[in-house]
């Protein structure tokens, strides 16, 4: 609870919405890892201007795909409903939109309207996570460091 910086009551809520589903050790202990610890964060940003189908989309990408991609410096758009990754230069935003378009075109909402928009960087957001594991007297930074780095390569 300290590093997601969330009631045990709205993570138990995440968890009842299947937005957030951690491992558990027994029925009472929640083992978040790092890439849910970094959506419960977006989830805390995004749900105050975006609909939950919005919020869903970007965490699926985040929890399915891994944090690989915002080590390398790129960012999560989101187009309707469907969230991508985009680089850090934009090299490949056109080819990921028109893929993206296509699947959101099969099943079309409003005839040539959509909603496109580009998510908060997730690296500032893992950035004060470590900085405020780095300061907790409760978490082993150096065992939290290596399990975070982990997740980037995989």
């Amino acid at each position: 609870m300290i590093l997601t910086r969330c009631s045990s009551s709205r993570l138990a809520y995440l968890e009842k919405v299947r937005l957030i589903v951690p491992e558990r050790i027994n029925t009472r202990d929640p083992r978040f890892t790092w890439e849910q610890m970094i959506a419960i964060r977006i989830i805390k940003v995004l749900r105050k201007e975006h609909p939950t189908s919005i919020v869903r989309a970007i965490i699926e990408l985040i929890c399915d795909k891994g944090l690989s991609q915002v080590y390398q410096g790129q960012q999560i758009a989101v187009l309707e409903n469907q969230a991508f990754w985009v680089s850090s230069n934009w090299s490949n935003f056109g080819e990921a939109f028109r893929q993206t378009l296509r699947s959101v075109g099969k099943h079309p909402q409003k005839a040539g309207t959509y909603r496109f928009f580009i998510a908060p960087p997730l690296r500032d957001t893992m950035l004060t996570i470590w900085d405020e594991a780095r300061h907790s007297p409760l978490i082993n930074y150096t065992s939290f460091v290596a399990k975070t780095q982990r997740a980037f390569k995989e």
